[in-house]
């Protein structure tokens, strides 16, 4: 398993055989057909701790963390050496058109408790506060799908400088701003980026 994730990670999904694979592990490429039947298959394991964090990440921020946690977390398990390959594996895949489609990306479920707007009666509600609509929720997804997705791709796949080599702290700074608008209503008042606070 750890030849596959380290090919998939380095390599992507279309750039990795089975064969190659196998060479790389030492074992006959029979061996991984009867094991897991496919490179899609074999991917897809590969990848299951990508999505245990993005689990462990909607988890968090649906029990009110705040982003700096969030990104704690997910850098730090980017710079996992059990866990970022497979984090790696599955942030390459997204832009391969032949890849199985994954959502690699943590996905926060339901409104985050702070992110909630005041309690007002509906006739003292102004017309453009209302109650946030599917499609709301389905943006924010989108933009925090997108946030996360980015660094992940420029500071760890791309390398992309300073932010390759930025510290932590600097980088959640920096972030969490950002993160915690998209997690929120944005036609609610912007917390702060502590969503605890």
């Amino acid at each position: 398993m750890s030849a596959a994730t380290t090919a998939f990670a380095a390599d992507g999904y279309s750039n990795s055989s089975m064969r190659g694979i196998a060479a790389r592990a030492g074992v006959d490429p029979a061996l991984l057909h009867h094991y897991f039947g496919s490179k899609r298959l074999l991917f897809e394991a590969v990848i299951q701790p990508a999505y245990a964090i993005r689990e462990r990440l909607v988890a968090m921020a649906d029990r009110g963390a705040s982003v700096e946690d969030l990104l704690e977390v997910l850098l730090s398990s980017c710079e996992d050496p059990t866990v970022g390959p497979a984090v790696m594996a599955a942030a390459r895949s997204v832009s391969d058109s032949k890849a199985p489609s994954c959502e690699a990306i943590p996905r926060h479920r339901t409104p985050h408790p702070a992110c909630a707007p005041p309690e007002t009666s509906a006739s003292s509600r102004p017309d453009h506060q209302h109650e946030p609509t599917d499609s709301d929720h389905a943006l924010r997804r989108s933009l925090l799908a997108a946030d996360v997705l980015g660094l992940v791709l420029a500071r760890y796949v791309l390398r992309v400088d300073p932010l390759a080599t930025a510290p932590h702290d600097e980088v959640i700074s920096a972030f969490a701003p950002v993160l915690a608008d998209h997690l929120c209503d944005r036609r609610s008042p912007r917390p702060s980026a502590s969503l605890t606070e």
